[in-house]
């Protein structure tokens, strides 16, 4: 079964809003929820590499925010594929997604020695789940089914555990991604098999997706064969962008701040000039002062560098850099935009760059070998008790 996805889970720091029972009404969330997700970023942390794939098992390495080395990894099983992974806002909780066995599982993680410890799981509600996400409060996971065109979304428990699915829907074909705005209201969901991307609001009192205001449509096309897989956002939460998987592209939105609306705006290919090739788009990441944008390309085998204007969003390519691997996959950078990692799916090696001040990339090393085939790679801080 096919299992395509990137990304990364963006740490930033989000205005914790509710959906009330007017879907184009929002009020804040309870201050006590606010002040503990605040609290836990100001929390000291260490930093570790998460990779994990198709052969069951998730891998975790200290990594080294100074030189951008990364360490001995430590293998821990999760199911028989956790092909993405996301980490909880308190950065002390992650989740993984089983693909083969449509099951969502839940970690503890050492914030000393990035070990995991196994906190449950629970049926996916759909099949082939591909991507997850929690949104800004830590109260809620997001699940995105590549099979099933479904999405689905649990409760998490202080513990971290996950609760009983409060809602699950049709969204569209092959879902590749789900995740809510920087704001915490909007939830999009890009359609790789129906060329569009699904738009909501998200109610925080329920755990549910709600249409937009009117006239909001309930989602986006897509250019025609474009293939929308995966997003990213700038920090801001004014821009999104999303890469395009069949026509390998990069294409901007505009974020409506009231109503959640996305507005299409310019498409750029991902690949260089006179590229013949065949390629497929993968995995996007934004860097979190919003000035750069990456794109991942399997085929050319390159990660596609953008700047981002200021004020109108609008990209500017700036090349290619070589990954040093075959098919790298999923991409992300660091919370702190210094670091880019890739993961090479074909040729079983991640790759580590310095982020420049011009959105260039400098690999910091050699490729590194894994076990397994990478589907997801990440630097996360985790919270140190």
């Amino acid at each position: 079964m096919r299992a395509h996805m990137r990304t990364v889970v963006s740490l930033t720091s989000a205005i914790v809003t509710a959906s009330c029972s007017s879907p184009s009404k929002v009020v804040p969330d309870d201050a006590v929820k606010h002040d503990a997700a605040r609290d836990a970023n100001a929390m000291p942390s260490k930093t570790f590499v998460f990779v994990s794939g198709d052969d069951g098992n998730i891998r975790v390495a200290s990594f080294d925010g100074t030189t951008g080395a990364v360490g001995a990894f430590t293998t821990y099983p999760a199911g028989r594929n956790p092909s993405f992974l996301a980490l909880a806002p308190d950065r002390k909780h992650l989740f993984a997604v089983d693909e083969s066995a449509n099951r969502v599982m839940a970690f503890a993680v050492d914030g000393t020695t990035g070990a995991l410890t196994a906190r449950g799981e629970r049926d996916s509600t759909s099949t082939g789940p591909t991507h997850l996400s929690v949104d800004a409060t830590g109260r809620w996971l997001l699940v995105a089914h590549y099979t099933g065109g479904r999405y689905a979304i649990f409760p998490i428990a202080a513990d971290g555990t996950i609760g009983t699915a409060t809602d699950s829907a049709d969204i569209g074909a092959n879902a590749h991604f789900i995740a809510a705005d920087p704001s915490n209201r909007f939830v999009y969901v890009p359609c790789l098999g129906a060329n569009y991307v699904a738009q909501r609001q998200l109610n925080l009192t329920t755990g549910t997706l709600q249409a937009l205001p009117a006239p909001a449509p309930a989602s986006v096309a897509s250019a025609s064969g474009a293939g929308p897989r995966h997003l990213a956002f700038r920090g801001d939460g004014k821009f999104a962008f999303v890469v395009n998987e069949h026509n390998s592209t990069v294409t901007s939105y505009s974020i409506d701040g009231s109503t959640g609306a996305l507005t299409s705006g310019a498409s750029l290919s991902t690949l260089p000039a006179g590229f013949t090739g065949n390629n497929t788009g993968a995995g996007i990441a934004a860097t979190p002062d919003g000035k750069w944008l990456f794109t991942s390309n399997r085929g050319h085998d390159s990660i596609s560098r953008f700047a981002i204007a200021p004020a109108s969003g609008a990209l500017t390519a700036l090349g290619h850099t070589a990954t040093g691997g075959a098919t790298p996959r999923a991409l992300a950078v660091d919370a702190t935009g210094q670091w880019l990692i890739v993961g090479n799916q074909a040729s079983k090696t991640i790759s580590v760059f310095a982020v420049g001040s011009d959105g260039g990339l400098s690999p910091t090393a050699a490729p590194l070998a894994v076990a397994g085939k990478p589907t997801f790679v990440s630097i996360f801080a985790i919270a140190v008790p």
